[in-house]
């Protein structure tokens, strides 16, 4: 593929990539050439017709790893369908700060933020949940690691509501690395990986194919700022 982007599955009706920190699924303002949908329309201009350039769904922008499109119309709406029922499963690597349980599951509505654009909100009760018109949210986790201040996990989310991640584990007392968005002071002064980014990255997509009905595994390793950050970590703490 063009523009240097890794390639993880093709065949004639989907494309699974990798999509680096720091690059936009879609151009934020009219002209802007730094996203993944315009490199994608570079490789295949037929892709045009489609919402979004084929992208069935998006990462924020500094989440790295996997990101799936569909080549046609038809095959779009299926994928979007099977993502809207939860038969995909997304799977990411996160660390955060603190001490997480063995496992958990976060089910709590989010919304946007009143007054700060760039943040989303959890909504714990259903008054505050109505009045800030907040979509559900499900989250599960598993620590796979503890060292020293940090926790790793690997997470799956059934829904796919913006900053879900970042937001529901901030909100249990447990930030991403990195995540100055949602990490509190105290959090911040903990926090010294020094990180540019946070600590997120989407390590799998299992899903069913839309033509074939073959059920598809696809993996990402850590990319090399992560991968170093963790055994700065790892070199700390064994």
């Amino acid at each position: 593929m063009k523009s240097n982007l890794v390639l993880h599955y093709e065949d004639e009706d989907i494309i699974l990539l990798e999509k680096p920190a720091g690059l936009p699924c879609l151009p934020s303002k009219k002209g802007q050439s730094d996203c993944l949908s315009k490199m994608l329309l570079e490789y295949l201009p037929q892709l045009s017709t489609l919402p979004d350039a084929g992208l069935v769904h998006r990462l924020d922008n500094d989440t790295s790893g996997i990101v799936m499109l569909a080549k046609d119309a038809g095959i779009y709406a299926q994928l979007r369908n099977e993502w809207n029922e939860g038969s995909v499963e997304k799977i990411y690597l996160a660390l955060v700060l603190g001490h997480t349980k063995a496992q958990g599951l976060i089910q709590i509505p989010i919304a946007h933020h009143p007054t700060n654009v760039k943040k989303m909100i959890c909504c714990e009760n259903q008054e505050l949940a109505s009045e800030h018109k907040a979509r559900p949210a499900h989250t599960e986790y598993k620590t796979l690691k503890v060292f020293g201040d940090y926790s790793l996990l690997e997470v799956k989310i059934i829904t796919g509501v913006r900053h879900q991640i970042r937001v529901h584990l901030s909100h249990l007392g447990f930030p991403l690395a990195g995540d100055k968005l949602y990490q509190n002071t105290k959090r911040k002064k903990e926090d010294a990986l020094g990180l540019k980014r946070h600590f997120l990255h989407a390590s799998a997509l299992c899903f069913n194919h839309p033509t074939t009905k073959e059920r598809i595994t696809v993996e990402s390793k850590l990319p090399k700022d992560l991968a170093n950050a963790l055994e700065k970590i790892v070199a700390s703490f064994t």
